[in-house]
């Protein structure tokens, strides 16, 4: 089997034609549910990278200890779990398929670090592509790829750990986007914007 790209793999993905591709049959999908439902959640502290984007006032607040972040109920805590492991199943599909379909697949999941606050990275395809993987409704879609905003702060999440991996040979970084209506996906390439570093450097030494 050849080695294909993230780029050729998205093309076959919005042709369908990854149902003529046998391998994809052995995708495992059990951590999804293992990271959401069986496996204890640890605790980040006041702060992950994932979350450097929300307000600085806010972050502040949190860090000083003046507001404590709100804390779910039952429901809400199961709601949340379906929309995360939802997200969770997006992301073992494609990275699943990717790789069994002969692309490169690394780091999953790997731990990185900006000025001590730590995250998660969804993976490194092709070598060094640093990628993140959104599962959005037909209109979360359609606004993020045509202007990659960071109201739900994945500018920010995909910026520092693109920062924190330049170090380690990491060349460019996208959002790998799945629109939930349709099933389309787009490959939206991030452009660096020393903005966010600047920002939470800002944040972190207040």
């Amino acid at each position: 089997m050849r080695k294909i790209t993230i780029q050729e793999f998205v093309e076959l993905w919005n042709d369908n034609e990854l149902v003529r591709t046998p391998e994809v049959a052995k995708v495992n999908l059990d951590g999804s549910f293992l990271r959401q439902f069986t496996t204890k959640r640890i605790k980040r502290g006041w702060l992950s990278l994932s979350q450097l984007g929300k307000p600085a006032i806010l972050l502040g607040m949190y860090k000083a200890k003046m507001v404590v972040p709100p804390q779910a109920d039952n429901y809400q805590r199961l709601r949340q779990q379906w929309t995360f492991m939802s997200g969770d199943i997006f992301e073992d599909v494609f990275l699943g398929m990717y790789k069994a379909c002969g692309g490169s697949v690394k780091w999953r999941q790997k731990e990185v670090e900006f000025m001590g606050v730590k995250g998660h990275i969804d993976a490194v395809v092709d070598e060094d592509h640093l990628i993140d993987c959104k599962a959005l409704s037909s209109y979360g879609f359609d606004k993020f790829v045509s202007r990659p905003h960071d109201d739900m702060y994945y500018q920010s999440q995909l910026q520092l750990y693109y920062q924190a991996l330049k170090e380690h040979g990491i060349r460019q970084a996208s959002w790998v986007v799945l629109n939930k209506g349709s099933a389309r996906l787009e490959l939206v390439e991030m452009e660096p914007d020393y903005f966010y570093e600047d920002r939470a450097e800002y944040i972190l030494k207040a």
